[in-house]
């Protein structure tokens, strides 16, 4: 209805097949795509359409967090940012605060997941937030994450600027992430483990003002998550790896 010539991609459900090899759980083969056939962008949705991830024409992958930044920007240009502050969770990229914070924009985080990011929004008077998984929420025109008016904000702020995605997308320098699943044998609060925080209160030290390290339980599985970002890559790996390690020797299976 826009104009656009749609090449259409994993779009015959069975029941079974929901969010299998593609969409934005596996945006790499869009990506192929895209370069195989010189379009422009390629979205990819989830199952339900509620998180978006896009490709630009070079076959890159671009996050959540990207869209978000840049998406942020463009209504502070246009006054359009309630409060000059975007809601993104823990898990975004240290980058996009910099971005953002040049730019006069806050960024304010929450726990993990889009209600999370929503309950933030709602209780402070924010317009803007989402995540890196690709969930953003624009609560000026809906109050849950949607993929498609997300895409078409991205497709509309493109033909706006005259320009492409990857001009546009370029609005961030992420910091190297390191991030590691280990299997455990129980969950105890990882404060209640000695050597678990002390290895994690060392990383914190050595990144400082230009790193974090985030180490939580999964809610689904008997496993933890090790996020270790830091701007030296390598610090990044040896302190994600420090801290597996102890998990390792303590809890691990």
């Amino acid at each position: 209805e826009l104009g656009a010539e749609v090449i259409k991609m994993s779009i015959h459900p069975d029941g079974r097949n929901i969010n299998k090899g593609c969409g934005a759980l596996h945006p790499e083969n869009a990506a192929a795509m895209v370069k195989k056939t010189r379009a422009d962008v390629g979205i990819c949705f989830d199952g339900d359409a509620d998180r978006v991830i896009f490709c630009d024409e070079n076959g890159q992958v671009i996050d959540g967090d990207r869209v978000l930044c840049l998406c942020a920007k463009a209504l502070k240009e246009k006054g359009m940012l309630k409060g000059n502050t975007l809601v993104a969770t823990v898990m975004s990229n240290l980058g996009m605060r910099d971005a953002l914070a040049a730019d006069g924009i806050t960024l304010e985080t929450t726990d993990v997941g889009d209600r999370a990011v929503l309950e933030r929004m709602r209780e402070k008077g924010f317009n803007l937030g989402g995540e890196n998984s690709g969930h953003i929420i624009y609560s000026d025109y809906a109050t849950t994450g949607d993929g498609i008016m997300s895409a078409l904000m991205l497709l509309s702020l493109i033909r706006e600027k005259q320009t492409s995605l990857p001009q546009i997308a370029d609005c961030m320098v992420s910091y190297p992430q390191v991030l590691l699943n280990l299997d455990v044998s129980e969950k105890p609060p990882i404060k209640s483990i000695p050597e678990v925080h002390a290895a994690i209160q060392t990383a914190t030290k050595l990144f400082a003002e230009k790193g974090r390290v985030f180490v939580r339980y999964s809610g689904t599985e008997r496993k933890i998550r090790i996020l270790t970002e830091c701007a030296d890559a390598e610090l990044a790996q040896a302190q994600a790896n420090a801290i597996a390690t102890t998990i390792h020797n303590t809890i691990g299976i």
